[in-house]
């Protein structure tokens, strides 16, 4: 199995779809081959993960004409906390609990 062909199945697993385009942009971006044969998931999963949180920062909802996309960005963010857990990496999405020093 193909790099691309990896993300393109993980990404229907998420329910997403991205262009072949959008893929092989991002997977060039991060350094590697869209034709290289899986050789260490967890590697390409850390990468995988990188693109899905680039996700929280488009906007939730974009619409022209009769074309719309929505992301539920709750569901993105478990997925990030899943995902960060299970490959025993930093989500890079911190949660402030005491903001009690700005009174």
């Amino acid at each position: 199995m193909t790099v691309l062909e990896y993300y393109q199945k993980k990404s229907g697993y998420l329910g997403l779809d991205f262009t072949d385009q959008a893929l092989t942009d991002f997977i060039e971006i991060s350094g590697y081959l869209v034709g290289d044969e899986m050789d260490d998931a967890p590697k390409y999963d850390k990468t995988y993960f990188d693109l899905i949180k680039s996700l929280l920062l488009r906007p939730k909802s974009v619409s022209e004409a009769q074309y719309s996309i929505t992301y539920d960005l709750d569901a993105l963010m478990r997925w990030i906390t899943m995902e960060s857990r299970r490959l025993g990496i930093d989500s890079g999405i911190g949660q402030v609990r005491d903001m009690s020093y700005l009174a």
